[in-house]
């Protein structure tokens, strides 16, 4: 058990590995924004030193790198039933692993004979503070906002959002706002992957190289203009392409613009209803900051958002296991699909019954407030390693 010891304690020293703002982390936002704010709420405990006997770090599993002739704590996550082989490794390397949610520690636990506990992330309840959603007057021209905010992929429900644009489209009285990125590093990785691709087929394993090179550098060419248009998208993307308004009625908001940090708050206020339909997160930041503003939130009741949502704070839309092939990942791996008439009904419930959504909200926000904050993670990672350590001297 750890302790739940209120009194003052000396702080212990502790090597942080990845510094704060350090974002060599490899497409990994959350991780960064992780990092960072355990780092802020951590300094009440620990006393940063790069010789401390005892090393933290937050990063995937695949990253990891023990730091010699230390006793290692990585903390880190995953998002589907099956974890790839490259995470292993780190897995195993690790003294004691430390991860956002039962869902995660489930998973890991099963590839480790090391100990997996979990230490939930949290939300900053002085920015991210309830507030009351009203219900828009459509008489005086106001529209009803949904907000999805994600990287455009799969995982992050892209494609279903991109589905439920469909039924928006038809509603003047709703808008759907979609805060996403710029898809340039994809678009970047894919065509490195496509010339490698070719050009090892070309040199090594494709048997048109020997016998039948007109019609193979025929072929080539006509791939080759289609990779220059590609690049050229990739270099010079249009202007317009950043934040566009679409629809009959003026109703699909694409934002792909890099916003300040108080405009992203502004904008998790100007929502009535914050969707986010993932294929598995190990917590779901997103999801809990918008719980802590009091937004009514539809999500898939799956991995780790478990451990904070559902339907007495939110709406939970069913999910499907299927196979998939994992963006970065060399492997098909069991996730949880949500089901996308389920999400529609669910999104749909919080339009047609705002006064019971808004009953739910202030529910969730209190949860948040009460439960997961930076402050209290950070509280519970101190506890954590000082259990780590003293079992460590005992066994010395």
């Amino acid at each position: 058990m750890l302790k739940n010891n209120t009194a003052k304690q000396k702080k212990i020293k502790v090597h942080w590995v990845v510094k704060p703002n350090d974002k060599s982390v490899a497409n990994a936002l959350g991780y960064n924004v992780h990092n960072m704010a355990m780092y802020k709420h951590c300094a009440e405990y620990f006393d940063y030193d790069e010789n401390a006997s005892v090393a933290i770090t937050i990063i995937p599993a695949d990253q990891f790198k023990p730091v010699p002739n230390k006793r290692n704590i990585l903390f880190t996550m995953w998002e589907a039933i099956d974890v790839p082989q490259s995470y292993i490794p780190g897995l195993r390397a690790a003294d004691l692993i430390v991860v956002p949610s039962e869902f995660c520690r489930e998973i890991f636990q099963l590839l480790t004979d090391k100990k997996v506990i979990t230490c939930f992330e949290g939300v900053d309840t002085n920015i991210f503070k309830f507030k009351e959603r009203q219900f828009p007057n459509f008489s005086k021209g106001e529209k009803f906002r949904y907000l999805w905010i994600g990287a455009p992929n799969p995982r992050k429900g892209y494609y279903t959002i991109m589905e439920f644009s469909k039924i928006v489209e038809k509603l003047p009285q709703v808008e759907l706002y979609i805060k996403t990125t710029s898809d340039k590093p994809l678009i970047f990785k894919n065509l490195i992957k496509i010339i490698f691709i070719r050009l090892w087929k070309m040199l090594i394993n494709d048997s048109r190289f020997y016998g039948h090179k007109y019609t193979y550098w025929q072929n080539w060419l006509g791939e080759w203009k289609n990779i220059k248009g590609s690049f050229k998208r990739y270099f010079n993307p249009p202007p317009e392409g950043q934040h566009i308004i679409m629809g009959k009625y003026k109703n699909i908001i694409f934002d792909a613009r890099k916003l300040e940090f108080n405009d992203l708050v502004d904008l998790y206020y100007s929502a009535h209803c914050f969707v986010i339909p993932h294929a598995g997160e190990g917590w779901c930041l997103p999801l809990c900051e918008a719980m802590a503003t009091g937004c009514p939130s539809v999500a898939s009741y799956s991995t780790g958002v478990l451990d904070f949502f559902s339907k007495n704070v939110g709406y939970p839309v069913q999910t499907d296991v299927v196979k998939c092939p994992m963006q970065n990942y060399d492997i098909t791996a069991r996730i949880y699909v949500p089901q996308t008439q389920d999400f529609v009904k669910q999104a749909l419930a919080v339009l047609n019954d705002y006064r019971e959504a808004k009953k739910r909200a202030k529910k969730a926000a209190y949860e948040i407030k009460t439960k997961f904050t930076w402050e209290k993670s950070a509280y519970r990672l101190n506890n954590i390693v000082r259990e780590f350590l003293e079992k460590g001297e005992a066994n010395a």
